[in-house]
């Protein structure tokens, strides 16, 4: 194996049947180069070796129909997480939308309609115009502040699928970050700034299955037959997110996944992992987006890097 094998594996357009072999056959050694290579020194909260983000997708119906069963889950333990919310599932759900902003959890917008949705919109946010783009995000965003009261900071892309419109889109529209990345497809493992300003916070890949973001999705509903070679379970699913958290302790890497609440509802290792944080929290500094970034920008107020 060499640091080749990496680079073609890595980035926007990796070198598919490679990364799909590497996913078969050695996925722990390439978790191993990820984050060997990659990781950086980052100013984590005094005392804390890492950071861990819990965020969730409300992408379908089966979602807010699981929204009151997650947050009566969450609210016993002692952190809060960020939800990545569309516009139209506001409009038409908003009671259980101001339950998670009433109970200190986060708002992202998501969008007003999450293109590429079999529920409201076909069209690909990439195949839209500028202006189309940046209508989803303002939709969105007044839907958040008429409705509910609150002004999302933050945002994330329908299926993290990148278009280079975001950033100056959320820069003009005031935001302060994007959840959208990949720490494969960006080769960062902590918190970055981009040129526009934002602070962009990337998404952990999958330890089983490297060419996957860690999530719900791939592990238990993806149709591929990449994912179904080795298919996970609720051992091996809890036995993966411990593993990224060990890294991060590890390492100093971040801790950033995110899950579909139809999942989690079904997933008997939940309350495992929820227990597996709070054991390990005087290690790792656990909240929201938000919260992570008044850290972050209190640092660099400071003079200490943070990229």
């Amino acid at each position: 194996m060499s640091h080749r094998i990496m680079e073609l594996c890595l980035g926007h357009d990796p070198n598919r049947p490679l990364m799909a072999l590497t996913t078969l056959l050695f996925p722990g050694w390439f978790t191993r180069r990820l984050y060997a290579d990659y990781v950086d020194d980052f100013p984590w909260p005094a005392g804390k070796k890492t950071w861990v983000n819990l965020s969730f997708d409300l992408d379908l119906p089966e979602d807010i129909e699981a929204m009151p069963w997650l947050l009566d889950t969450l609210a016993p333990y002692p952190f809060r997480a960020s939800f990545a919310c569309i516009g139209q599932w506001i409009e038409r759900a908003p009671d259980v939308h101001r339950r998670i902003i009433d109970e200190g959890h986060e708002v992202l917008n998501h969008t007003y309609s999450h293109p590429h949705s079999e529920v409201f919109n076909p069209r690909r946010l990439v195949d839209m115009s500028f202006d189309e783009q940046r209508a989803e995000v303002e939709r969105g965003h007044a839907v958040c502040v008429d409705l509910l009261g609150y002004a999302p900071v933050g945002f994330r892309l329908p299926h993290l699928e990148f278009t280079p419109n975001i950033y100056p889109i959320l820069r003009d529209l005031g935001y302060q970050y994007s959840s959208s990345a990949l720490m494969r497809r960006d080769k960062k493992l902590v918190p970055f700034q981009t040129r526009e300003g934002l602070w962009e916070l990337p998404l952990n890949q999958c330890p089983r299955h490297p060419s996957s973001v860690f999530d719900t999705y791939h592990a238990f509903r993806s149709p591929s037959k990449l994912f179904k070679v080795w298919r996970e379970d609720n051992a091996g699913f809890f036995a993966s997110f411990r593993r990224l958290i060990d890294l991060g302790v590890q390492t100093g890497a971040y801790v950033n996944v995110y899950f579909d609440p139809v999942d989690v509802r079904g997933l008997r290792s939940f309350r495992q992992m929820l227990d597996y944080l709070v054991a390990r929290r005087d290690e790792i500094g656990m909240g929201t987006y938000s919260e992570l970034l008044a850290l972050v920008s209190r640092e660099a107020a400071q003079g200490v890097r943070v990229a």
